[in-house]
C-alpha cells in the first residue's frame, strides 16, 4: 500500500509539472514495478488497460493503477448484452441518456462523498436543501431514492455500467 501510495505522490508531481509546462491536461496510468523482463509485456498491457477503464469508470481522475481500478475491473469484463440487460432491467438507458451533465455531476459527487448530505452540499457549494430536493426529483423520475444504500448501489452501477456501454459504441 505505501508503494502505491508513493507512486500515486510521483504521479502527481509528474502530472503537476507537465501540465504547467504544455498548459494541457494529461492522464497517467500506472501498474507496481516488475522484477522480472519477461513480466514487461503483460505489465505494459495492464498500464494501456487500466487506461482505457480508467477513462471509462473514473474519467475525472488524472492517475489510474491497474491494481486499484477495482470495481471498473470487474464491470469491464461483463459483456455488453448482460450490461443491457441489467440497465434495462433496473434504470433503462433511455432514462439515463436524458439526465443533464448537472444530475449526473451531482450524484457523481454525492457518491465521492460516501452518501453524506452535508459533505457533498458543502463541496458542490449548494444548500443541503437544494441537494435534496434534486435528490428527490431524481427519486421521482427513476424511483431510486439513492440515499438509501441498496438503491444507491443501483444507481452506482447503473452509471458505471452506461458509461461502459456509451464508451464501447
Amino acid at each position: 500500500m505505501v508503494l502505491t501510495e508513493e507512486i500515486n505522490q510521483y504521479c502527481m508531481e509528474f502530472l503537476d509539472m507537465l501540465e504547467s509546462e504544455a498548459f494541457m491536461s494529461f492522464k497517467v496510468s500506472y501498474d507496481l514495478p516488475t522484477n522480472k523482463f519477461t513480466e514487461l509485456p503483460a505489465a505494459y498491457k495492464d498500464i494501456v488497460l487500466a487506461m482505457h477503464i480508467g477513462n471509462i469508470f473514473k474519467s475525472s481522475d488524472h492517475i489510474y493503477s491497474y491494481s486499484t481500478l477495482g470495481l471498473g475491473r470487474l464491470l469491464y469484463n461483463i459483456p455488453a448484452d448482460e450490461v443491457e440487460t441489467y440497465l434495462n432491467n433496473h434504470i433503462n438507458i433511455d432514462l439515463l441518456s436524458s439526465l443533464d451533465a448537472e444530475t449526473l455531476n451531482l450524484l457523481e459527487a454525492f457518491f465521492d462523498n460516501d452518501l453524506s448530505l452535508a459533505e457533498t452540499s458543502r463541496k458542490m457549494f449548494i444548500h443541503r436543501n437544494t441537494l435534496i430536493y434534486r435528490l428527490d426529483k431524481f427519486a421521482d423520475l427513476t424511483g431510486y431514492d439513492v440515499r438509501k444504500f441498496s438503491d444507491a448501489i443501483t444507481v452506482k452501477l447503473s452509471l458505471m455500467l452506461y458509461n461502459y456501454i456509451r464508451a464501447t459504441k
